[in-house]
């Protein structure tokens, strides 16, 4: 499967697995729930946001469905597309071969356990590292302190917003996930 690449805009291979159901020989399995925020909350959390004049800073997981646990599906391989490809080339001085498929070892984007495994990996650190509540309504919605500051976190999938009085601290919370 080839995937849209352009050259000098990517510096790694980016892998991802078909999670189309129509696909010969895939399987679909029942804990592939990852909890969402709803837009009532994001609203909730933008008002928040400018009521209290607070700074927002926006972050992005990179990388953050291989952080997560292995899925403990059946071994699932992937096919080896021009990407990766060249991207041996460029790391190994050869290509890998056309045809070959690799062992998936991770929660990689498409993987029908993977938003599961990310959601529970991530609310884990947000609430055991940082020590952070998520509110009653709402489990994607976070609240807590740090440095005496109080620090609201929104997450949606491996995307945060965290927003706290001053930049400093927002900047804190985020070196906290990574």
């Amino acid at each position: 499967m080839d995937l849209p690449y352009q050259i000098g805009r990517n510096k790694k291979a980016r892998c991802r697995c078909n999670g189309n159901t129509d696909r010969k020989g895939s399987i679909t399995l029942a804990h592939t729930y990852a909890a969402c925020v709803e837009k009532p909350a994001q609203r909730v959390y933008w008002g928040l946001v400018a009521l209290k004049n607070y700074t927002a800073i926006g972050a992005d997981a990179s990388n953050a469905f291989a952080e997560a646990q292995p899925p403990k599906a059946p071994p699932l391989h992937v096919l080896v597309d021009r990407p990766y490809r060249e991207w041996c080339k460029a790391k190994k001085g050869k290509y890998a071969p056309k045809g070959h498929v690799l062992m998936v070892h991770h929660a990689i984007q498409g993987h029908p356990e993977a938003l599961r495994l990310w959601s529970m990996f991530i609310d884990e650190i947000i609430q055991e590292k940082l020590g952070f509540t998520p509110t009653t309504h709402e489990r994607c919605l976070y609240k807590g302190v740090m440095d005496g500051y109080e620090v609201l976190f929104l997450r949606q999938v491996d995307y945060f917003s965290v927003t706290a009085e001053n930049e400093q601290i927002c900047n804190k919370v985020i070196e906290e996930v990574s």
